[in-house]
């Protein structure tokens, strides 16, 4: 039995300013086999963003339809049977 290796990359950091350059949260990696999601929250726990396809939607840092401020926000990724937890740094 052959071992499947996922390798993910969420960026620490985003800066949606209009440059074009780090515009949205990208989910890089290989997705698992089976079901995908990512849920990111802002400092008082609230679900900010929800995607079951976090490696084709991406977060564009508005929260109902408003610009998210700047601050730091968690992130709980699901990929198959595997979890990533930690931080994102959004500036502006």
């Amino acid at each position: 039995i052959q071992e499947i290796v996922t390798e993910v990359f969420i960026p620490n950091a985003f800066s949606p300013n209009g440059d074009g350059i780090n515009e949205s949260l990208e989910v890089f990696g290989n997705r698992c086999d089976g079901s995908s999601e990512i849920h990111i929250f802002n400092r008082w726990g609230e679900e900010v963003f929800f995607s079951d396809k976090p490696f084709e939607e991406f977060w564009d840092a508005t929260y109902k339809d408003e610009p998210a401020p700047i601050g730091i926000y968690t992130y709980h990724l699901r990929n198959g049977k595997e979890n990533y937890r930690g931080s994102i740094t959004l500036f502006r």
